[in-house]
């Protein structure tokens, strides 16, 4: 075997070698992959209840401000998010009809979401409320969202209405909360 046979083998072997190397290498990153997307899987489930349950929250937002703009006062309602992205409205009284009963509002429309979310039609709730609590200069709106994951927080916020029916958002805090509509914990069985 000549100089050009012996070079020859020692490039083909060192391919093959690298070749082997690859395979291994590539077989140990397949295996992180497979160990990281389960932990990726995590994440997304938990980023994408943000995600969805942030949506919910921006859409009430919009909702209440569009609401105290065209009728000059606030209404208790709920918002039911569907899995295809679409938000639909729930009200115990409609805007402008003269009926706005908190104490009664508030429970029929948590009841009217509870049966949606158990026969699984919505992935996510909102229940938009205002309160003006004692000692409190002022109102205070309260938005207690769940996402079928069994997430459950409030988030509240105070505001100030301007003279062309404006509301500007003061300080906010969002804490975790009981989960009154998708009820997680009968489901564990």
């Amino acid at each position: 075997m000549g100089l050009r046979g012996i070079r020859f083998t020692i490039n083909f072997t060192a391919k093959l070698i690298s070749i082997g190397l690859l395979c291994v290498v590539m077989h140990q990153v397949q295996a992180l992959k497979v160990d990281g997307l389960e932990h990726l899987s995590d994440i997304t489930k938990k980023s994408q209840t943000r995600i969805n349950t942030d949506f919910l929250l921006v859409k009430t937002l919009d909702k209440t401000k569009l609401l105290h703009k065209t009728y000059g006062e606030f209404f208790t309602y709920g918002a039911a998010l569907f899995s295809d992205g679409s938000v639909k409205f729930v009200w115990y009284g409609k805007p402008g009809g003269g009926v706005n009963n908190t104490n009664k509002a508030i429970p029929f429309i948590r009841k009217v979401l509870q049966a949606q979310a158990d026969s699984a039609r919505i992935i996510g709730s909102a229940v938009v409320y205002s309160m003006h609590r004692e000692n409190s200069l002022r109102p205070q709106l309260n938005v207690e969202l769940e996402y079928y994951d069994g997430l459950a927080e409030v988030f509240s916020a105070e505001y100030t209405v301007t003279q062309d029916r404006q509301i500007n958002w003061g300080r906010s805090v969002r804490k975790s909360n009981q989960s009154l509509i998708f009820h997680p914990e009968s489901k564990k069985s």
